[in-house]
């Protein structure tokens, strides 16, 4: 009676196991009609910018002055206080991902792109979150 129970213990440890796996386990690419995340990693952008993934836009909302100091690969240029300016620039099909020197200014351009209808939208953060080489 006790190995049957062990046993059936057992089995059900395993199935457990292999759902809180499974429910883990997830691909770098954020699928079209998934809910996107609020935050990511400087090594998850940085995946995406090394498999230059179409899905994704990346913008600098910081000013052109700051822009040339120093800038994240690939980042396109838009001030945060011209950001709805430039709607024609950014797809609402992407998952687009903004960043400044701290967050603040990023943070008031995603709000002024969420109410224009911009649903896919990421704070990265400041600059000094990503942990890689910049460009000039």
């Amino acid at each position: 009676m006790l190995k049957k129970s062990l046993l059936k213990k057992g089995k059900t440890f395993l199935i457990l196991l292999f759902l809180i796996i499974t429910a883990c386990a997830s691909d770098s690419r954020i699928d079209k009609n998934a809910s996107v995340p609020s935050k990511i990693t400087p090594e998850f952008l940085k995946k995406i910018l090394d498999e230059n993934d179409k899905n994704y836009l990346l913008i600098d909302v910081r000013t052109p002055s700051e822009y040339k100091k120093g800038h994240i690969p690939s980042a396109l240029l838009i001030p945060y206080d011209e950001i709805e300016k430039h709607t024609e620039e950014i797809s609402k099909e992407k998952v687009i991902i903004l960043y400044c020197h701290s967050g603040r200014r990023s943070g008031i351009a995603l709000s002024a792109l969420k109410n224009l209808g911009y649903k896919k939208l990421i704070n990265f953060g400041g600059i000094t979150n990503w942990t890689y080489p910049l460009e000039k």
